[in-house]
């Protein structure tokens, strides 16, 4: 082991606290950017659903193209549950192209 006023011990600190720093910084840029995507999704959502309030627009979008718009349930992540609500409504969607009162 180095003594405590060694070059090789002043390095290894010098190396640590640069790693550290770096670890840091980059946790930091990795938040910033988190929670940037996230306030842009919901940026998108509000704008999709103004849009549609005013001008009474229900678009018929091919299931799974958007979806990773919408922000995730936390109720579907647990392990060993499933939500039956999550199943019914997957049964009553409609088929891509079609609307739910479309009987063609």
């Amino acid at each position: 082991m180095p003594e405590s006023g060694s070059v090789l011990c002043r390095d290894a600190e010098k190396q640590f606290n640069l790693d550290f720093l770096h670890l840091f910084t980059n946790t930091s840029r990795f938040r910033a950017l988190q929670e940037d995507t996230r306030q842009i999704r919901l940026e998108l959502i509000n704008r999709e659903e103004s849009y549609n309030k005013m001008f009474a627009a229900n678009p018929v979008v091919q299931q799974g193209l958007a979806d990773w718009l919408k922000p995730k349930n936390k109720e579907n992540h647990t392990r060993g549950k499933s939500s039956s609500a999550s199943q019914s409504s997957q049964k009553s969607a409609p088929a891509p192209g079609r609307r739910l009162g479309d009987l063609r």
